[in-house]
């Protein structure tokens, strides 16, 4: 799976540049592109669903699922994520949704995040 070139999104051109440092422009691109695919979707398309937050909220809530799935709560093998990294994995989305104005109920999708 690539990397979307988020650039060429312009619901992404201001938020890229509103990034402070290359490792959180690396991770956050990274972040978003990794939820987009996951959706079959892009950024531009994310902020065209601002009118349907259940939309919105029920696709994080899968891709939270998804995430949780995929994680070990021992010694990590190829491919799983840590008990932390689910959170994270989170932080670009969230970013970027919050920079586009698009508020959502962070505080009840934390409580589907894993506990360690």
């Amino acid at each position: 799976m690539s990397i979307l070139q988020l650039g060429e999104y312009d619901a992404c051109t201001f938020w890229l540049e509103s990034l402070k440092t290359k490792s959180t422009l690396n991770a956050y691109t990274f972040h978003l592109s990794t939820f987009c695919k996951f959706h079959n979707t892009d950024p531009d398309e994310l902020i065209q669903l601002s009118n349907s937050m259940t939309q919105l909220k029920t696709m994080i809530l899968n891709y939270v699922i998804h995430l949780k799935k995929m994680q070990s709560a021992g010694i990590r093998r190829k491919g799983e994520l840590s008990v932390n990294s689910v959170k994270l994995y989170l932080k670009g989305v969230k970013s970027f949704l919050e920079f586009n104005e698009i508020a959502l109920p962070w505080k009840k999708i934390a409580k589907f995040y894993p506990f360690f």
